[in-house]
C-alpha cells in the first residue's frame, strides 16, 4: 500500500512539472551577482572616511534551475563615510566573466521553448560591464557593537560582451524570457550587525531588493504550476565579513530570481 502510494505521488509530481515543462530565461548575466560587499568603517572609529580597493570572484549558476554555468570576478573602487548616525558608501568599478549557454533537449519543454532554435547558440560566451554602487545607512551603536538598522543602496552596470550579441540571436518566441537590454540597475535594502574583537571586526548583512526597469517585470504567464503569480526579479544576499587592520575578507550567497552565485571577496583599504 505505502508502495503504491509512493508511486502515485511520483507520478503526480512528473504530471504537474510537465504541465508547464522546462522554461528558458537569457537575461542580463548581472542578475545575482550585483550588490557585492563595501567596507565602512564602524561609528565609534577613528577613521571616520576611507578609500578602498575591492575585488571579489564568483561562481553560479542562471537559467531555469540554475543550469547554466556563470563565473565573474570584479574590481571597484569605493569611498565610506560616517556622518553622526548616518553612513555612506559610493563606488565604481568593472566586472569581467563567462557565461556558459548549455544545450536543451526536447524531453520536458513547454511550448514557450524551441531548443533546437536555443541549441544552436550553445557555448562559452565572455562578458563584461562597468558601473557604480551607491549605499546609506542609519547606524547605532557602542564602542564594541553597531547595528546598521536600516539601508538602502543599488548597484548600476551596463554591458558589454559576446553574451549580450549571443542574446540578440535568440527571438522571443524561442525562449520563455529574452532580455536583450545591456543595462542592468538594483535597487534594495539591508540591515547589518557587526561587533568589535580584539583585533578584529566581524559582520553579517542581510539585504534583498529588485532589478530595476519593466524588462525584468510586467509579465503575463505564471511562473510554474505551483504559482499563479508571474515572474519578478528580485534578489536576496546574506554575507559574513572580517575585519583585520586595512583588510576585509568576506563569503556572500545572492539568489535572484534564476540565478544564485556564491563569492569571496577582499576590500584593502588603501588611504583615510
Amino acid at each position: 500500500m505505502l508502495k503504491t502510494q509512493l508511486f502515485f505521488s511520483f507520478f503526480i509530481s512528473i504530471s504537474l512539472v510537465s504541465c508547464i515543462g522546462r522554461q528558458a530565461y537569457y537575461v542580463s548575466p548581472f542578475n545575482g551577482i550585483t550588490s557585492l560587499y563595501h567596507t565602512v568603517p564602524m561609528q565609534r572609529d577613528s577613521i571616520k572616511s576611507a578609500s578602498y580597493l575591492n575585488s571579489a570572484v564568483s561562481v553560479g549558476g542562471a537559467n531555469e534551475g540554475e543550469t547554466d554555468p556563470v563565473y565573474s570576478f570584479s574590481t571597484t573602487l569605493s569611498r565610506s563615510h560616517n556622518f553622526s548616525f548616518l553612513q555612506a558608501y559610493y563606488g565604481a568599478g568593472l566586472t569581467v566573466g563567462s557565461y556558459k549557454i548549455k544545450p536543451y533537449d526536447s524531453v520536458g519543454n513547454n511550448h514557450t521553448v524551441d531548443y533546437r532554435i536555443i541549441n544552436q547558440q550553445t557555448g562559452n560566451y565572455f562578458f563584461g560591464g562597468g558601473g557604480i554602487d551607491g549605499g546609506i545607512n542609519v547606524v547605532m551603536g557602542s564602542e564594541k557593537f553597531e547595528w546598521r538598522i536600516f539601508g538602502a543602496e543599488t548597484s548600476l552596470r551596463q554591458e558589454f560582451g559576446n553574451y549580450a550579441h549571443a542574446r540578440s540571436r535568440i527571438p522571443d518566441s524561442a525562449a520563455t524570457v529574452v532580455v536583450r537590454n545591456r543595462f542592468y540597475g538594483t535597487f534594495g535594502f539591508f540591515t547589518e550587525i557587526l561587533g568589535r574583537g580584539r583585533v578584529s571586526e566581524t559582520g553579517c548583512k542581510l539585504g534583498m531588493g529588485g532589478a530595476i526597469g519593466g524588462d525584468y517585470h510586467n509579465f503575463h504567464f505564471k511562473d510554474s504550476y505551483f504559482s499563479n503569480n508571474p515572474p519578478s526579479f528580485g534578489y536576496v544576499l546574506l554575507n559574513v565579513h572580517t575585519t583585520f587592520n586595512r583588510w576585509t575578507a568576506y563569503i556572500q550567497g545572492n539568489i535572484a530570481k534564476k540565478a544564485a552565485s556564491c563569492f569571496m571577496g577582499m576590500n584593502y583599504r588603501i588611504s583615510r
